[in-house]
């Protein structure tokens, strides 16, 4: 199955109304029903070196939050992302715009700093200790991962994770 055959099967046909980016950041809620994807590209950077205006996700990562959106209408479905949004939200890609415009998902911006506050890693130095990695960006992504988990509950997902059913 193509990443374009999936895209048309879970996106949705209907037009984006242009208010649809109302009320989409929200931080995800301990013990609600949701599903959490992560988008950790500029967790140690802060910003990413293709300058696409917007959300800066890939066309499957879009896919697979739509999917998860459109086979579990009562979850909310929720991505962190660490990227800098370049310019407004509003300016990402029509593929963003489409997972967006699902009334189930929202996206909250992930600052490390502000994350780790009032949980057991609080006064671990997170930055340090994973740019001495030989791994950096992958041992973040694992200790966000299970941050999260800790956080917020519920199901996690990797961002190339896509739910047929």
């Amino acid at each position: 199955m193509t990443l374009l055959f999936l895209a048309k099967f879970y996106f949705r046909e209907e037009s984006i109304n242009a208010n649809f980016l109302h009320g989409l950041e929200a931080e995800p809620v301990p013990g609600e029903k949701h599903i959490i994807f992560l988008e950790t590209l500029c967790v140690l950077s802060g910003s990413v070196t293709d300058e696409q205006s917007g959300l800066a996700i890939t066309q499957r990562q879009a896919c697979a939050v739509a999917s998860a959106a459109n086979t579990n209408p009562d979850s909310k479905v929720y991505l962190l992302y660490t990227c800098s949004i370049i310019g407004k939200l509003g300016d990402s890609p029509e593929y963003v715009k489409e997972m967006l415009s699902y009334p189930n998902v929202r996206i909250w911006k992930l600052v490390i700093s502000d994350y780790i506050k009032g949980t057991p890693l609080e006064t671990w130095d997170f930055m340090a200790k994973v740019r001495s990695s030989k791994w950096s960006v992958t041992h973040a992504s694992d200790v966000l991962r299970f941050l999260t988990l800790w956080k917020y509950g519920g199901t996690y997902l990797d961002m190339d994770f896509v739910i047929r059913k």
